[in-house]
């Protein structure tokens, strides 16, 4: 399914409907991401990069949240965020993937109180490096990652999987999971108390407050 296509999204909608008869959950995990400078990305790899991240979760959770308004059963959407939407990783040049994902962790907050009064759960989960082909093109990081944690294990599609499952099936009233998978190292924190750097990635579970 091509999340950038009005027509298309709207007919993958309407055959969910035609084969299950409803849809009571929704999770929002279409991505890309470029490894680049700053100074070298241009116009049309930064709009197809918000295109595909914001826009595309952004209309995939409108037409999920239609469809639960009407079925009138409430229901839940998860957003796959990023850890990059949380800290700026130094093997990583992906500005306009961070971006974009700030983006998808604020939606996420705006739309679990606008949703709220349907009794819809809108949750983030805000994964640290996970083992797909996307994050293969970041080789650095991946070394990063095979020998700092003491376990040297990389966070796996399954593991994501199952956080996404648990904002499904219970009722949360969190709206941010900031999930990683091993110990980076510790960092000082900043005046905000938070940790910064590639400690952040050793972060368990963000309680925003709703």
């Amino acid at each position: 399914m091509d999340v950038t296509s009005k027509d298309g999204m709207e007919l993958a909608f309407d055959k969910v409907i035609e084969d299950l008869g409803k849809v009571d959950n929704c999770i929002t995990c279409a991505g890309i991401a470029l490894d680049k400078p700053f100074l070298e990305h241009t116009w049309e790899e930064s709009r197809r990069i918000l295109d595909i991240n914001v826009l595309g979760s952004f209309f995939s959770a409108q037409l999920a949240a239609k469809q639960m308004v009407k079925q009138g059963n409430g229901g839940s959407i998860v957003m796959i965020a990023s850890i990059a939407a949380h800290c700026a990783i130094p093997a990583q040049r992906v500005s306009i993937y961070g971006a974009s994902k700030g983006a998808i962790k604020l939606l996420g907050k705006t739309l679990a109180v606008e949703m709220a009064p349907f009794n819809i759960r809108v949750n983030t989960i805000s994964p640290g490096f996970i083992a797909t082909k996307m994050s293969a093109q970041f080789t650095d990081l991946q070394e990063v990652f095979r020998t700092a944690p003491p376990m040297g294990r990389i966070g796996q599609p399954e593991d994501l999987a199952f956080a996404a499952t648990r904002y499904v099936v219970n009722f949360m009233h969190r709206t941010g999971l900031l999930q990683q998978f091993q110990y980076v190292g510790i960092e000082e924190e900043n005046d905000d108390d938070e940790p910064t750097g590639l400690a952040a990635m050793d972060l368990g579970v963000e309680d925003d407050g709703y």
